[in-house]
């Protein structure tokens, strides 16, 4: 499936990244813009493309994405971003123009490019070393000198260049905008919470209070909540236990009020029963009691 994120000021969480590259475990890859051009850096994990967005101007565009392998082998080569380039290559670390960043399959790429190559004027040389369908449709943008193809390609695609970045489809069908972060679907979420989990008790407690308030998978529950039950599940201690270790001290009681106001909001919400009337029985038109 795979998953793009892609934004400028604002950046994605650790445990984000975490959970995403636990769903997609095939390899990451980002790009940002420079003055110089688009730079590209391949084969990378959470942590290092966490630390590189840190490290990032606040203006600075960027995309960030990770592999889960369809079609084409598991390595870095294949990892995303592709250059658009005649020669669309495979380093894992390059300064290019443009740059192609891929969700989704495209089942009929190779029949794209058998219909470019097999034109008696195709002169172009056809680059060297592993394809993927996202490598494909690179180099057939690439031939083409336009990135119009994308608007009839099924799939979710980010072109990245200096000039910014060009988001498709168009209608932005699929995508999902937060804080000022796009993502290219959302299912890989539902992991946040089993990150969480396998951290450390000093980065669990800084990580908690930046979930507060986010929907977990369960029906009224919180990314929090799922993540506090499943720590006690395997610890097999009390819900208020496991959230004192989930946080190696008490919860802050700013983070416990905002809980506390949360579940009040959700009970107000919640219908009050109707009060029946009484039925009158056994009095005839016009009588009363």
């Amino acid at each position: 499936m795979c998953i793009i994120i892609s934004g400028t000021k604002n950046k994605p969480s650790l445990v984000e990244l975490l959970a995403a590259e636990d769903t997609n475990p095939d390899g990451g890859g980002m790009a940002w813009v420079t003055r110089k051009g688009v730079q590209i850096r391949k084969g990378l994990t959470a942590d290092e493309i966490h630390e590189r967005l840190g490290q990032l101007p606040k203006a600075t565009r960027w995309v960030v994405h990770f592999r889960f392998a369809t079609i084409g082998e598991p390595q870095v080569a294949l990892c995303h971003p592709f250059p658009i380039e005649k020669d669309t290559g495979l380093d894992a670390e390059a300064l290019v123009d443009r740059a192609l960043f891929h969700n989704g399959t495209v089942s009929d790429w190779k029949d794209r490019l058998k219909d470019i190559t097999l034109d008696p004027k195709f002169e172009t040389k056809i680059p060297a070393g592993d394809w993927s369908d996202s490598r494909g449709v690179a180099w057939l943008l690439a031939l083409n000198g336009s990135t119009r193809a994308l608007h009839f390609i099924e799939g979710k695609f980010i072109v990245i260049s200096r000039q910014g970045i060009q988001v498709y489809p168009k209608s932005l069908r699929g995508w999902t905008a937060e804080d000022g972060i796009l993502y290219s679907n959302t299912y890989w979420r539902a992991h946040i919470p089993a990150v969480v989990v396998d951290m450390e008790p000093e980065e669990r407690q800084e990580t908690l209070p930046l979930l507060v308030g986010r929907r977990g998978t369960s029906f009224g529950r919180s990314l929090v909540d799922e993540a506090l039950a499943l720590l006690g599940e395997d610890e097999e201690v009390s819900d208020e236990e496991a959230e004192a270790r989930a946080m190696d001290l008490p919860f802050p009681v700013s983070l416990a009020d905002e809980r506390a106001a949360a579940r009040k909001k959700r009970n107000a919400k919640k219908p009050k029963a109707k009060k029946s009337r009484p039925v009158r029985r056994g009095l005839k038109l016009g009588q009363r009691r």
